[in-house]
């Protein structure tokens, strides 16, 4: 079961904007670090924090593709 959006945003956040490492997001959210490091690959790519394409991203976002819109 993936991830929900508001996870993956605080997540994110808690890494790019509080400077907090990335092995210590892992280990506060509960999420695994390849996972964490597709979700920052895909941010700092396409701007946004959904995986599985621009599609499913639109899906999530309700019709948006960057979740922070």
């Amino acid at each position: 079961m993936p991830y929900p959006q508001a996870m993956r945003e605080r997540a994110i956040a808690a890494h790019l904007e509080q400077g907090m490492k990335k092995i210590e997001v892992c280990r506060i959210f509960g999420i695994q670090r390849r996972s964490f490091d597709e979700w920052l690959r895909v941010y700092e790519k396409e701007g946004r924090t959904c995986a599985g394409g621009v599609l499913k991203c639109m899906l999530i976002n309700g019709g948006q593709t960057k979740s922070n819109g």
